[in-house]
């Protein structure tokens, strides 16, 4: 998380390559992109609020 500040990263994006894969990034609360299905995100800022 320290890199990401220092150098403006804001979000993290995931290609799932099986519908398997991509189930367990949501269930870990990464979101499913509206263009495909297959790419998950999840933003920084939401995962430094869980910790």
């Amino acid at each position: 998380m320290y890199t990401a500040d220092v150098i403006g990263i804001r979000s993290m994006l995931v290609a799932a390559c099986l519908d398997e894969v991509g189930d367990f990034y949501q269930r870990m609360d990464l979101e499913r992109s509206l263009l495909d299905a297959m790419v998950l995100v999840v933003m920084f800022a939401d995962l430094k609020a869980r910790v």
